[in-house]
């Protein structure tokens, strides 16, 4: 009876003590696990404010479809002008340029909820098209550079006017080769050149200038030496532009001959 009743006896101290250890420890952990839990949700709800909202997915599918949608009018943009004219190019090209900003705020605002990445290619995109599209409307505002450069080498000196005659062939020929090119750097390569047009009509403004009143400005003859050493440098930079697009368009052309040298049987000796 005594072993039965110590028995007993370490039973109930034991089952206290262990009684005891769940009361310090396990239930303050459960109850700070709770708390950390509930903070956590607390914080998504607070910081992700559209996650209350159960058409969240209903809204990026729209940015889905609307993206989509300015895909087929920036495609259709690409042929207006030649088919339509310079009218229903202007008209469609407000149009799309309207739609590419509402997108890029709505993508703005879904940006957290979006996969990785996806933000940064749709931003990209926008910001390409958005420019490559004023580019082309600022070129239909502005007069054509045929007649700008017929107009001002008739002004010229025999051998300036022929340098003013190759920049011109280059300039249209560059032209022509980024809007065929298949780069996706299409808009930032039309918006360097055309920079560097302006830089090169300001500098032939400045020279003609001078050179039709020399008495009239200071270091006047100094400044038309530098401005035509600085035209026919710009005709050399467009020839060296014509090289590296010419080379561009040959990547195929390169990787199709050296796949034909290799199966090209060799001579036994």
């Amino acid at each position: 009876m005594k072993s039965n009743a110590s028995k007993g006896c370490l039973y109930f101290f034991g089952g206290l003590f262990l009684l005891g250890l769940l009361i310090e420890y396990a239930i303050p952990l459960a109850i700070g696990c709770a708390l950390i839990g509930g903070g956590y949700y607390l914080y998504r709800r607070l910081r992700y404010p559209l996650l209350r909202d159960q058409s969240l997915a209903d809204q990026i599918e729209l940015l889905k479809a609307r993206i989509a949608q300015a895909d087929g009018d920036i495609r259709q943009l690409e042929t207006v002008l030649g088919k339509k004219g310079e009218g229903a190019y202007r008209t469609l090209a407000q149009q799309v340029l309207i739609e590419l900003d509402a997108i890029h705020k709505e993508a703005n605002r879904l940006k957290q909820y979006l996969q990785e990445g996806i933000y940064d290619r749709i931003d990209k995109k926008i910001r390409s098209t958005r420019a490559s599209i004023k580019i082309q409307l600022e070129r239909l505002d502005a007069p054509t550079s045929d007649s700008f450069f017929q107009r001002e080498s008739s002004t010229l000196d025999p051998e300036l006017s022929q340098t003013l005659d190759n920049i011109s062939i280059d300039h249209e020929t560059i032209l022509k080769k980024i809007k065929t090119s298949k780069s996706s750097d299409q808009a930032e390569l039309l918006a360097i050149h055309e920079r560097d047009m302006e830089r090169f009509q300001n500098i032939l403004q400045g020279y003609l200038a001078i050179k039709a009143s020399p008495k009239d400005f200071y270091n006047a003859e100094e400044r038309m030496n530098q401005a035509r050493a600085a035209i026919f440098q710009f005709d050399l930079d467009l020839d060296e532009v014509l090289r590296k697009l010419n080379e561009a368009e040959m990547h195929d052309f390169d990787v199709n001959l050296r796949i034909f040298d290799k199966k090209k049987p060799q001579d036994d000796f």
